[in-house]
């Protein structure tokens, strides 16, 4: 069954908004709980960590982005 909220957009947000904090809430809570028994230095690199694998992400998502149009001009 498929369950279509073009109608209600704020019911969709909502629905969708709630399900993420669920989905996500348990490992907010161990992520915390491994952090509280970290170092300054296991900090940083984790950051630096963060930031070098969203530029990736983001590399990735324009490269993607790109090909797509350009495959799409072409038909």
């Amino acid at each position: 069954m498929i369950v279509s909220f073009a109608k209600h957009p704020v019911v969709d947000f909502s629905l969708r908004l709630v399900l993420t904090i669920i989905i996500i809430s348990p490992v907010l809570y161990f992520s915390w709980d491994a952090v509280k028994g970290t170092s300054g230095s296991d900090y940083i690199e984790s950051v630096v960590f963060i930031l070098i694998v969203g530029f990736f992400w983001l590399m990735s998502h324009l490269f993607i982005s790109a090909l797509v149009g350009i495959l799409q001009k072409r038909k």
